[in-house]
């Protein structure tokens, strides 16, 4: 059985599964910007994906907004399946005890620096909130896959944030914050940073986006905005 994840493996492998008369299984871990727009390319897309998923076994979804497109688009109809997203290790991120330091409270945004993920209005928010509470912090944690490293510099200059760039082991930096901010508006499928967070016992702050509302109860372990 071959399995598939994100969209060119979902749609090439999926035709080479098929070609060779091999059961396939596909993931839909978010749509992306080409298939969530409307234009030349989405047509594209769609009509890929009915070549590609003509046989599918079986089609996962992270979030019912993504699983809603595809039937809307008559795709693999009623071989659709909902999955609470990827899943995270619970060994791995178990609950870390609170930040005890009243010091400070201390923010985060972990995801890759790109302006859909809503970096600027975390870095605008930042600034305000660092001048109006001089006791809070707020990190910046993720490789730039948008030109934002000289803007990231500047500001961990002013003392607006603390940049440390890719970080390998997230619970490091989760152990030292007391929330996790992803103002996203990126087509997501279910965010693992928020899912690993809460995990790790913290609150969270996300969009009112598909990937991001299934992971919080408003006002109980977080806030949607």
């Amino acid at each position: 059985v071959v399995l598939t994840y994100t969209t060119k493996p979902n749609i090439y492998g999926s035709i080479a599964a098929m070609s060779h008369n091999v059961p396939y299984i596909a993931t839909i871990t978010g749509l992306g910007t080409a298939v969530e727009k409307d234009g030349p390319l989405q047509k594209l897309l769609i009509f890929l994906y009915k070549i590609a998923f003509k046989k599918i076994h079986r089609v996962f979804f992270q979030n019912t907004a993504n699983m809603q497109f595809f039937i809307d688009n008559k795709i693999a109809i009623n071989r659709h399946k909902l999955v609470p997203g990827s899943g995270v290790n619970l060994e791995h991120f178990s609950v870390l005890d609170y930040p005890s330091d009243n010091e400070s409270v201390e923010f985060v945004f972990i995801a890759r620096i790109m302006k859909e993920k809503g970096i600027d209005q975390y870095l605008e928010a930042a600034e305000y909130i660092r001048k109006k509470y001089p006791n809070t912090r707020f990190h910046v944690c993720g490789f730039c896959e948008e030109a934002y490293e000289e803007k990231l510099q500047i500001m961990q200059a002013k003392g607006v944030i603390k940049y440390h760039g890719m970080v390998r082991d997230v619970r490091e930096i989760l152990k030292r914050t007391h929330c996790t901010i992803l103002p996203t508006y990126y087509p997501e499928g279910l965010s693992n940073v928020l899912l690993e967070s809460a995990a790790c016992g913290r609150p969270i702050i996300t969009t009112n986006r598909a990937g991001c509302r299934e992971v919080v109860d408003d006002e109980v372990n977080g806030y949607v905005i």
